[in-house]
């Protein structure tokens, strides 16, 4: 028995040894959908989360510093706190922006038809 080889292309139909019909996918599609919801997980994370704990830390440092403080000394050290968690959010700023440079040179690699998978996929 001779067995001839056939090539398929993305979409074609299949019937997997199971009995199964498939349609095939191209692996470098579905790699890049995974990749967009990859990437647009971070962006979520840039967008909302670091932004949330940064306000949240600096309001525990004043409220900290009021309670332990609660003279003309406390105005200052809510200062510093503050100063001090400014320069924290300044600089994670500049790491959020260059990782947002990479996510967008990622972007730029992908197939500009890809869409994200949906959730559960």
């Amino acid at each position: 028995m001779t067995q001839t080889t056939k090539r398929f292309k993305a979409g074609s139909s299949v019937m997997l040894p199971s009995g199964v019909i498939q349609e095939i996918s191209d692996i470098q599609y579905v790699h890049n959908r995974y990749q967009l919801k990859g990437i647009s997980g971070w962006r979520y994370g840039i967008d909302q989360l670091r932004r949330v704990n940064w306000k949240a830390e600096a309001e525990k440092w004043r409220e900290e510093a009021l309670r332990q403080y609660p003279t003309p000394e406390a105005y200052e050290a809510a200062c510093a706190s503050r100063d001090k968690h400014g320069a924290r959010r300044r600089s994670s700023e500049a790491n959020m922006t260059e990782i947002d440079e990479v996510l967008n040179d990622i972007l730029d690699t992908l197939y500009p038809d890809t869409p994200a998978p949906k959730e559960g996929e």
